[in-house]
């Protein structure tokens, strides 16, 4: 695929192409495969947290 100047800045992984592709096509197994996948973005310069379980995140005192 062709991205023309939006390739010189834009990261496209392997993943990104087969949801294109699903996309043009069926769109209920789209939507499952969104809301069943994790999906990431890159964007240069910001600071990412990526937490494969969030409960990693659960900081709950029990004396609180």
């Amino acid at each position: 695929m062709d991205f023309g100047h939006y390739g010189q800045g834009l990261f496209v992984t392997k993943q990104m192409l087969e949801l294109l592709e699903d996309i043009r096509g069926d769109k209920e197994r789209t939507s499952r495969r969104i809301l069943s996948a994790p999906m990431s973005v890159y964007a240069g310069g910001w600071l990412v947290l990526y937490m494969s379980d969030a409960t990693a995140l659960d900081m709950h005192d029990d004396g609180c």
